[in-house]
């Protein structure tokens, strides 16, 4: 059994991921900036038996709502084994031409999804030391490849999500010593809001698969590119 602490736990794979680990028998401390409106996380706080999930709200761009939440849950935990930086946005509709896009929807993009999962991995670094098992997941796109792109879209969110890769890749590097594992998972193309009707799999498919690669990262996984079951080989950077 982990402790695992995950952003952006409201909807889509967050959600999915919160009700696959506690499938699995982990504790988690569940994450989102209006956790007032999502009564499927209550209501999995109050299934759950013995309790296992705690609530918070969280706002990855905010500084001092980041180090609060950080504060409450070293409060609360001696450690925490698996962060996972989950909260992101698509700002754009993603058809747009470059001349369309308004500057603003560029800074939102790296400000929740590449920022954002900065700021809660500064702050929560010292509860992931203390565990001896720990590791640091940062949910990626097969949007943030550069290697095979080769169309005009996605100009906010793609390059957003290879900034995150560029920053695990770089953490591993200082992490991997301690024995810290850092890696960028790949969901897939998910139904989810933001993914999409039209998208290849649903959340649980997604999610249960992510659990199952949370659960057997090692030191091999550290600064790799992975899909959902764990392989580095799906996504090239």
């Amino acid at each position: 059994m982990s402790t695992v602490f995950i952003t952006g736990a409201n909807r889509g794979i967050g959600l999915g991921l919160v009700r696959a680990l506690l499938a699995a028998g982990h504790d988690v401390v569940a994450a989102c900036r209006t956790p007032e409106r999502c009564p499927q996380l209550a209501e999995l706080a109050k299934d759950a038996s013995p309790p296992r999930l705690e609530i918070l709200k969280l706002d990855v761009t905010d500084d001092s709502s980041v180090a609060d939440t950080a504060a409450r849950v070293a409060a609360r935990f001696p450690a925490i084994d698996i962060l996972i930086n989950n909260a992101g946005i698509y700002p754009e509709g993603g058809d747009e031409a470059f001349a369309d896009v308004p500057l603003e929807l560029f800074q939102r993009a790296m400000e929740v999804n590449y920022l954002g999962a900065i700021r809660v991995t500064k702050a929560f670094l010292p509860l992931v030391r203390k565990s001896n098992r720990g590791r640091i997941v940062n949910v990626s796109s097969g949007a943030a490849t550069i290697t095979t792109k080769a169309d005009a879209r996605r100009y906010c969110y793609g390059p957003s999500k290879t900034a995150l890769n560029m920053f695990t890749r770089t953490l591993a590097h200082e992490l991997k010593p301690p024995g810290i594992v850092t890696a960028a998972i790949s969901p897939g193309w998910v139904r989810t809001e933001m993914g999409g009707p039209d998208a290849d799999l649903s959340v649980e498919e997604a999610a249960d698969a992510m659990v199952k690669t949370l659960e057997k990262l090692s030191g091999e996984h550290s600064g790799l590119f992975l899909d959902r079951f764990g392989n580095p080989d799906a996504y090239a950077w």
